[in-house]
């Protein structure tokens, strides 16, 4: 099925527009600027890795106050933040947001095991 598309783009036929399987169609992106402002997103955690109830992390989104994170909080800042987005936006950019914090929040354990003298080498390294 692929390679009749294939064969029709060379010979000059204009595509068909791409169509997921069962009749769905393609998400609309995030635009640029929405991916921008959640890569520029600050992320200080706060309380101690140990008190895992406690560990909460503060965000710093540009051109806004910060707030601590939950999902629900994420979205409404997304929405306030971008008008323009659909239902569907917002809540894929409140989703990368959560991504982008847990993967900052590990590297900053990583870097306070460090600072306390971890040995973070692999397994395999350390006998």
């Amino acid at each position: 099925m692929a390679f009749g598309r294939f064969r029709a783009i060379l010979k000059g036929a204009p595509p068909k527009p791409a169509v997921r399987r069962r009749g769905r169609q393609r998400p609309d992106p995030l635009p640029a600027i929405v991916l921008e402002v959640i890569d520029a997103a600050g992320v200080t955690p706060r309380g101690r890795p140990s008190d895992d109830s406690d560990r909460r992390a503060m965000v710093f989104l540009p051109g806004r106050r910060p707030f601590i994170f939950t999902d629900e909080k994420a979205e409404e800042v997304v929405g306030r933040l971008f008008p323009e987005l659909n239902d569907d936006q917002v809540r894929r950019a409140a989703r990368r947001l959560r991504t982008t914090i847990i993967t900052r929040l590990r590297a900053a354990e990583i870097m306070e095991a460090v600072a306390d003298g971890a040995d973070i080498r692999p397994w395999k390294d350390r006998w």
